[in-house]
């Protein structure tokens, strides 16, 4: 079928451009297909959203309201295998979709592992699906982030780390094999399914798929799968044994345990916490509310962060609809999006930035790009200090550090 239609679109119709298919869905035995493609495209979602029986897009909603960080990074991390060395590799619907709490740890989450695992595309589904929210006529719903601020911010922070390139691809990677030997050995459908010990090292190098006589330079091809983790080395198999699991060029440490991102690379660093405080090396926050809070300092006039004279920094928590309802206090199943009427949930923290000396000013930026206010700050031994608190000038998520 694929073949038909792809025959009919660039034969008759004249189209010149790449085209792929079978985006929905991660499996070894899809490798086979994907792999007569001109390129390798998948969706993934988190929190997307269920409906009861007979009420199939309809109220209510239904959603977990998890942390991915505390659910191993189910998203991004169960696409990684997917993608197969050798050919472009883009993510073109993927979403941490309203209402769910946690919304913001996509920016950081994204960002960080798109450009660890060295995609070419990421696209998140989607600014509106009619004309009243790109009017912002509408509350913040579902997929559609035109009126949520807080994915819009998230955005900017994929964007550093992924677009501009803040964080580095891992040098190496590790394949899947599929073909025909491999799946003669398989005793089931099921056992196409790469397994989660093997999505696991994505958050240590790349990994995709290989078709199984085929080489890719500083990929390993596994040869046995059954038993592939004894051809993994000891760095490797402490990424899918220990909670703590940094990545192969040291920029990136999450705890799956404690719900933790740790991002250190030269232009930008990000913390994502619950308990309170969190460091890097120049970036660290402190006596925070102990809530989920994601915080990213970038340099924004080209040099590393610490001698940089003008930073950005992004303090998120979560924004909602006044009026919202929910059918209960766990807020799992939506009846009503309420009043377009954000409402961001407040947090607060101190900030420390490891910076070189000079005289600083620290401005609450809005959405639109303006000043809202100056806050006080100090320099002292060899860091600016001040507070960050969502509530400042009617909510606030953006900091204009300059010298």
């Amino acid at each position: 079928m694929i073949r038909e239609l792809s025959d009919f679109v660039h034969k008759d119709l004249g189209y010149k451009g790449l085209i792929t298919e079978i985006n929905f869905t991660q499996n070894a035995v899809i490798s086979e297909i994907r792999d007569t493609l001109a390129f390798v495209d998948n969706h993934n979602y988190w929190d997307h959203p269920n409906s009861l029986p007979g009420h199939s897009w309809s109220f209510p909603f239904l959603h977990n309201q998890m942390s991915a960080l505390r659910a191993a990074a189910w998203n991004p991390r169960t696409l990684m295998p997917s993608r197969i060395f050798g050919k472009p590799f883009t993510v073109t619907e993927i979403n941490y979709v309203f209402p769910n709490r946690y919304r913001a740890e996509s920016g950081p989450l994204l960002g960080a592992y798109a450009s660890l695992q060295d995609w070419d595309g990421l696209y998140r589904f989607a600014w509106s699906h009619d004309d009243k929210g790109v009017r912002h006529e509408s509350p913040i719903n579902r997929f559609d982030i035109a009126e949520d601020s807080l994915s819009q911010v998230a955005e900017r922070v994929t964007n550093l780390m992924f677009v501009r390139g803040d964080v580095k691809p891992a040098p190496s990677g590790i394949a899947w094999p599929y073909g025909e030997s491999t799946f003669r050995e398989m005793n089931s459908i099921a056992e196409a399914n790469f397994p989660v010990d093997f999505s696991m090292l994505g958050f240590y190098c790349r990994i995709g798929s290989l078709r199984e006589n085929r080489t890719f330079p500083d990929v390993k091809l596994i040869r046995k799968p059954k038993d592939f983790i004894q051809e993994l080395s000891e760095a490797e198999k402490k990424t899918i044994r220990e909670a703590t699991k940094v990545s192969q060029t040291g920029e990136i440490a999450y705890n799956s345990s404690r719900g933790t991102l740790r991002i250190v690379s030269p232009k930008t660093e990000s913390l994502s916490f619950f308990k309170g405080e969190l460091a890097g090396e120049v970036l660290n926050v402190s006596d925070g509310t102990p809530i989920f809070q994601s915080v990213t300092a970038s340099s924004m006039d080209g040099k590393p962060l610490a001698a940089s004279g003008r930073i950005l920094l992004f303090h998120q928590s979560d924004v909602t609809n006044r009026h919202i309802r929910y059918s209960s206090e766990s807020m799992n199943a939506v009846e009503h999006w309420g009043k377009t009427e954000p409402l961001i949930r407040r947090a607060s923290a101190v900030v420390q930035l490891k910076l070189e000396p000079g005289n600083y000013r620290v401005q609450v930026i809005g959405l639109d790009g303006m000043p809202k206010g100056t806050i006080p700050a100090t320099y002292t031994d060899g860091a600016l200090q001040f507070g960050v608190d969502t509530a400042k000038f009617g909510g606030s998520m953006i900091y204009l550090i300059e010298k």
